[in-house]
């Protein structure tokens, strides 16, 4: 006797579909819509885990000090001061830092580990520096504006 769900040489799978009964948690197609909304929980899950991880290697993995340290003695030596000389053609240079302060974030002449930065000025250009995390003139861990 023939398999009646072979026919020719097409083969007829059969599939376990509940019936469609009021009330039932069975409904035809409610398997599809849950997978869907699994889907959609499950994107946004790992798109918020996604974005925690990357705020928080923001907030938690940010700049160091030192890198601070070396975009501040940066700004002062090539964004403030040129914006000094434009706004006062005739002084070659700033009494001291805090005159560049207009032109920076911040109101304090001091590095990330309380030092103040020092300021070397020429006719030529400003040198800004810090004196690192150890706080010594002159070691390893010192940041120049122009290095």
């Amino acid at each position: 006797m023939r398999d009646p769900r072979v026919t020719g040489t097409a083969v007829v799978v059969a599939t376990s579909i509940q019936p469609s009964v009021p009330g039932s948690r069975y409904r035809l197609g409610a398997s599809r819509s849950r997978r869907a909304t699994f889907a959609i929980v499950a994107i946004g899950f790992v798109g918020l885990v996604g974005y925690g991880l990357v705020a928080n290697a923001r907030i938690c993995g940010g700049p160091s000090k030192m890198d601070i340290g070396r975009l501040t003695v940066k700004k002062y030596a090539y964004e403030a001061f040129p914006a000094f000389r434009y706004a006062n053609p005739g002084r070659v240079c700033p009494a001291n830092l805090g005159e560049l302060n207009t032109w920076m974030d911040s109101d304090g002449v001091k590095d990330p580990w309380g030092t103040e930065y020092v300021m070397h000025c020429s006719p030529v250009g400003i040198v800004v520096r810090s004196a690192g995390e150890d706080a010594i003139w002159g070691t390893a861990d010192d940041v120049w504006s122009d290095r």
